[in-house]
């Protein structure tokens, strides 16, 4: 499926050209098979620069997913999607492989969540988040950096 607004006929991009934008001046992601031109994005992200930039020039969907919504990306300018991902190289790629041995590696623990209707308060859902998520997840949901009112503007 393309993005809103896109035609469908949006090249076909190798994993050798995807690797080609991999700097703060020309960087270019894969999410879910759909490559983006993130350059403009970058001093923007509420993660820092430096989260996109370990996964620049290359497949970067499982820390993508790790932290967004699944369409969040189609937010972007519909100019800075620039085709598909080749099939071949979409799966497992060194890239992908690369951008995850690059950030923070550590899985979530195996405990186990308890049941929704267990967990009666604030409290509780911080405690059961706390111990679910990965801990790179969890410093950045319990740091509240996108929440808005926090950081809004003055």
């Amino acid at each position: 499926m393309t993005p809103k607004g896109i035609p469908s006929e949006k090249p076909i991009i190798t994993l050798d050209i995807l690797n080609k934008h991999n700097s703060s001046s020309d960087c270019w992601i894969a999410v879910h098979n759909k490559v983006w031109d993130i350059t403009g994005f970058i001093r923007e992200h509420p993660g820092g620069p430096s989260v996109l930039l370990r996964c620049a020039g290359s497949n970067a969907t499982k820390s993508f997913d790790q932290i967004h919504a699944p369409d969040i990306i189609e937010e972007l300018p519909k100019e800075k999607f620039k085709g598909f991902l080749e099939e071949s190289s979409s799966d497992v790629s060194a890239s992908a492989a690369q951008c995850a041995a690059e950030r923070d590696t550590t899985t979530a623990p195996t405990n186990e969540v308890p049941p929704l209707e267990s967990v009666l308060s604030a409290a509780d859902f911080e405690v059961v988040a706390s111990k679910a998520l990965t801990p790179k997840t969890w410093a950045f949901y319990s740091s509240a950096a996108t929440d808005l009112i926090t950081h809004a503007s003055t």
